[in-house]
């Protein structure tokens, strides 16, 4: 070959690949909302069990790739920015703006980056962007996805996001895992816990052979296969480590008879090991009477007030029949649970 050819080829190849990467991408846009300020349609009442309902939004527009947001986390200790993945293959930056009293009003600095490969090639395919699951760890970002489960570390740089070059043993057989129900749930344990910091994935209806949900400790000294109790008709979504040690697992259900349901289960962290199947008090069931949606995304924050707040935000599914929702919660773990 000579050298003209091997520097055609050269340039070519460079033009191939910027080709191929220049379809990614990251915009600013506006986001539109409508205020929720009751829970439970029809009502003015707050308290649900330990929970005092503080307000919402419905997230109505401002991008065609809005939505379809399967988990979220604040990037920051007052509850302000966040950080979201949505399954159709984005990142979704934003800051939760609110009132005197701490109450969400509006939705500011709003930007959307497609989450790339690592020779930076955009995910379009259902099978290759479907990401569930969502921790942080300072500006690095871990994502688990479903279909071809895997987890995915990206760099967070500003409202942009790099994949790294790491790998991540999923450590639950690729067999064990339902194509539609992998992976789902994804939660970084405190640095200071006996889990030393380790991550924890949750599936949504993958089972083992009791029929209960698996789930793994993919690092540290309790490393290792555990099992979530199903149950009834939910499944998991999400999950958010609280600062008294638990975990609060978001479950949902769907039905055509009976439309959507939510659930809110507390699960004791120090009952996870391998083997053990870990169950919890249910301290929420809501169904179609209350302003939910497709509930997908949990995290928690401290309000200025030193309170604890719950957040938890909707998948729309993209569909015009379904709402991206944002709800807040005040946890007051005094109170009793309800059904």
């Amino acid at each position: 070959m000579s050298s003209r050819s091997a520097v055609a080829l050269a340039i070519g190849a460079l033009v191939a690949t910027i080709a191929m990467t220049a379809t990614a991408w990251a915009e600013a846009f506006a986001v539109q909302t409508e205020p929720i300020e009751t829970f439970r349609i029809g009502s003015d009442e707050t308290q649900f069990g330990p929970l005092r309902f503080v307000g919402g939004l419905n997230l109505i527009g401002g991008h065609r790739h809005l939505g379809a947001f399967s988990a979220f986390r604040f990037r920051d200790g007052d509850g302000g920015r966040i950080v979201a993945v949505s399954d159709t293959g984005f990142f979704f930056f934003a800051q939760i703006e609110r009132d005197a009293e701490g109450r969400p009003i509006g939705i500011a600095d709003a930007s959307l980056s497609e989450m790339t490969d690592r020779t930076g090639k955009v995910q379009r395919e259902k099978y290759l962007s479907d990401a569930e699951g969502l921790s942080l760890d300072g500006d690095r970002a871990s994502v688990a996805f479903e279909r071809i489960d895997r987890i995915v570390e990206f760099q967070l740089d500003g409202d942009r996001a790099s994949p790294l070059p790491t790998e991540v043993p999923i450590l639950i057989p690729g067999r064990e895992l339902r194509s539609n129900g992998g992976l789902e749930a994804l939660v970084r344990t405190p640095e200071g816990s006996p889990f030393e910091g380790a991550r924890i994935a949750i599936a949504e209806t993958s089972i083992d052979r009791n029929g209960n949900i698996l789930a793994v400790v993919l690092e540290g000294s309790r490393r290792g296969q555990f099992s979530v109790r199903k149950s009834g008709r939910f499944s998991p979504t999400d999950a958010v480590i609280l600062p008294d040690g638990r975990l609060l697992l978001l479950e949902r259900s769907f039905s055509l008879a009976r439309g959507v349901g939510m659930q809110l289960r507390m699960i004791d962290l120090a009952t996870i090991r391998p083997g053990a199947t870990v169950d919890g008090e249910v301290i929420l069931t809501t169904d179609m009477r209350y302003q939910i949606d497709n509930m997908e995304g949990i995290d928690a924050f401290r309000a200025p007030d030193g309170k604890l707040r719950i957040g938890l935000i909707s998948d729309d599914n993209r569909s015009i029949l379904q709402r991206t929702l944002y709800l807040e919660f005040e946890l007051n773990a005094a109170d009793k649970a309800i059904r």
